[in-house]
């Protein structure tokens, strides 16, 4: 098995505060998401973030629709799909190598960047501040979404970390208060 090249706290705080911005952009009802793509020594990238595809409407309080079975929303095109693709598109001869997001991959696109080559995936989770129950949501929807996305965290955060094992020479990384930590 290959040593996998972390990237520096440094590299890491650039990327990370890119992914957080990207994310500040998304529209996205059920929760924000902001990608960088870089390749392994982290000096080329693409972003993106979550968002509809080319020519649908962006999603509203009317319009937000539930997840499928597994809690993937079909209507919005994740963050870290899009960026993947900018990259490739931007820098054609370049390999990908680290995807840093401001939310963990879910494992649709952790199984995607893993076939494009990403092998480290640095995340900056925070606690969402949401109520403690649903009720308290009220009928706020963008409420209620975090609170079911609060308590999915764990178990979608278990099926992604059971990925990096049953696949190997993968890293997956909190970036928290300038610090990375290996999960």
């Amino acid at each position: 098995m290959t040593q996998l090249p972390v990237p520096t706290l440094e590299t890491c705080k650039i990327r990370m505060t890119l992914a957080i911005n990207m994310a500040k952009r998304s529209s996205c009802r059920q929760l924000k998401v902001g990608a960088v793509i870089t390749c392994k020594n982290g000096e080329y990238h693409a972003c993106a973030f979550n968002r509809p595809p080319e020519g649908r409407e962006y999603c509203n309080k009317n319009n937000c629709p539930p997840g499928d079975i597994d809690g993937y929303c079909k209507r919005v095109e994740h963050a870290e799909s899009i960026a993947i693709d900018n990259f490739y598109a931007k820098h054609k001869n370049i390999s990908a190598g680290i995807c840093f997001t401001n939310w963990f991959p879910c494992h649709h696109c952790f199984l995607e960047l893993y076939r494009k080559n990403i092998r480290i995936f640095i995340y900056a989770y925070d606690d969402l501040n949401c109520p403690t129950s649903e009720s308290e949501c009220g009928k706020n929807t963008q409420l209620i979404h975090l609170y079911h996305r609060r308590h999915e965290y764990k178990e979608e955060l278990s099926a992604v970390k059971s990925l990096t094992k049953e696949y190997g020479n993968v890293i997956l990384a909190k970036y928290k208060n300038d610090l990375l930590v290996r999960e």
